[in-house]
């Protein structure tokens, strides 16, 4: 980083502030950062900084481990608890599947059956009676019911088998995973 002479920046000064307290620049640097520190006090501020930092780093003392420090924090963390996951309802977790599952089945029907869309922009818009606005969503929906109805079968079908596996996986596999990623190297 090439610094001009006759006058120096904070932005030029500042990289070179930590080499300028250890005393490695050479004397054309060292002489422009000491003049730019004569006339910025922002930048002496920082050196006094650095220096106190280098002070306290030089007088540090190291400290005796003693020989069964490892085997005192390894006996200390095995005394503490083990973490526990927060439980969540299977019912809530379920409710927020199946009721994404069929926001996604509507939406897929009503982009693919004008119908559909008709049907259910009634139903939703039943201001007059609810009876008038099921009536007119019911006739929207009987031209598509022979795939509707097979198609919901299914969709039902796959909730409960994605629903049963992910219950037998937190019931049966999870503990057996766990127990087997905790087990101490010499039990395996």
């Amino acid at each position: 980083m090439q610094l001009e002479e006759d006058r120096v920046r904070c932005s030029s000064c500042e990289p070179l502030l930590d080499a300028f307290v250890d005393a490695d620049l050479d004397a054309r640097r060292t002489g422009t950062v000491a003049a730019h520190l004569r006339s910025c006090t922002a930048c002496e501020a920082l050196r006094q900084r650095l220096r106190v930092v280098d002070a306290l780093l030089v007088t540090a003392s190291e400290r005796e481990i003693g020989s069964d420090f490892t085997a005192a924090v390894m006996s200390a963390v095995r005394d503490l608890p083990a973490p526990q996951p927060p439980r969540r309802t299977w019912l809530l977790l379920a409710a927020f599947y199946l009721v994404g599952a069929w926001i996604v089945g509507v939406a897929a029907f009503a982009l693919l059956r004008p119908s559909l869309a008709a049907g259910t922009r009634a139903i939703a818009g039943a201001a007059g009676s609810l009876t008038q606005g099921l009536a007119v969503g019911t006739h929207a929906l009987l031209p598509i019911a022979p795939i509707a109805l097979p198609a919901v079968a299914i969709v039902l079908a796959v909730d409960v088998l994605l629903f049963a596996a992910l219950v037998f996986f937190y019931r049966r596999v999870r503990p057996r995973l766990t127990a087997y990623l905790t087990a101490p190297v010499e039990a395996l």
